[in-house]
């Protein structure tokens, strides 16, 4: 798996030439396989399946947070 600035550097020909010998052969393959697979539900859900998961947003309870500002007021750079 390569990373969107790579593949970026890699499409405006912004990588070193020994970057590029070795993506090639990857990127090849990636490209049968895509090339073989279109439209199959399968390959749409291995796709959905590679995206990162979200952390859950942090929830603080009214009466913690309302003592971590009161602390906080009293002392702002703990």
């Amino acid at each position: 798996v390569f990373s969107q600035t790579t593949i970026c550097r890699f499409e405006a020909l912004q990588l070193s030439f020994k970057n590029m010998c070795k993506l090639k052969p990857l990127l090849n393959k990636w490209l049968e396989e895509a090339d073989s697979s279109t439209g199959s539900p399968t390959s749409i859900d291995k796709i959905a399946a590679q995206g990162r998961k979200r952390k859950k947003r942090t929830s603080i309870e009214v009466s913690v947070k309302g003592a971590l500002e009161s602390h906080f007021l009293k002392c702002p750079k703990p």
